[in-house]
């Protein structure tokens, strides 16, 4: 049986946010730090917000000390936030 429309364009949203994800890592590993935060801000603004991206973009502020950045995120997805323990131990 054929895939709905709804469930097609939410595996491609999916995939989308683990691609932006994924890609934030590899740029980050070979330091392209802007880059990475940009891939991560994309996985983050999808309908299907990433974990993993917000995570890893939390971890990046912090090491790299950008206070400011840092604080619009956490109010930015402050639910999100505290709602992980993951993401909660990146802030200390």
């Amino acid at each position: 049986m054929p895939r709905s429309r709804h469930s097609t364009d939410s595996a491609a949203r999916k995939s989308s946010t683990r691609v932006s994800c994924g890609t934030g890592r590899r740029l980050f590993r070979i330091g392209l730090s802007e880059k990475a935060v940009d891939a991560y801000k994309k996985a983050l603004s999808t309908e299907r917000k990433s974990i993993l991206a917000l995570r890893n973009l939390l971890e990046l502020y912090v090491n790299s000390g950008a206070g400011e950045d840092l604080r619009r995120l956490v109010k930015k997805h402050e639910a999100d936030i505290h709602g992980n323990t993951d993401a909660c131990s990146c802030l200390g």
